[in-house]
């Protein structure tokens, strides 16, 4: 499985801006680590599906754009911020695309569009599938992207 991450910086995202430096952490924070990953502790589950409204207001508002993923998993992988189901109440848009490769594999290609506090801080990510690779391990590749 061959798996490329790539950040671009554009205009108004500079390391000296401090909303740059929280879109980078939140990115850190969005990608999972495989020790980690092999726990399964429900106890921690079930206390960080137990939120109270104040500490979603606290999260940072995300609106998950995409057609080809399988959105519910992201969900539940994903879990330390608030998804938005209007683009308008979203403080990062989250666009995600699909190019088809001639090996029958694809290239997603997820953009970070930064919008309110983050208003100009846009980065992309891709991550590359092969032909071979499950719907699981695709969606896999995909949340570890993040």
């Amino acid at each position: 499985m061959m798996k490329h991450k790539e950040i671009i910086f554009v205009k108004g995202s500079s390391p000296n801006n401090r909303s740059y430096w929280l879109v980078i952490f939140i990115i850190y924070l969005l990608q999972s680590s495989p020790s980690f990953s092999q726990v399964i502790n429900t106890e921690f589950n079930k206390n960080i599906s137990d939120t109270s409204e104040v500490s979603k207001r606290d999260m940072v508002s995300v609106f998950l754009d995409c057609s080809t993923c399988d959105n519910s998993y992201i969900r539940q992988q994903i879990y330390f911020v608030n998804y938005v189901r209007d683009v308008q109440l979203s403080q990062i848009h989250i666009f995600i695309t699909k190019q088809y490769n001639a090996s029958g594999g694809g290239t997603f290609t997820l953009s970070f569009i930064g919008k309110k506090d983050f208003d100009g801080i846009n980065n992309n990510l891709t991550y590359t599938s092969i032909k071979n690779n499950t719907e699981d391990e695709v969606r896999k590749g995909l949340r570890n992207c993040y």
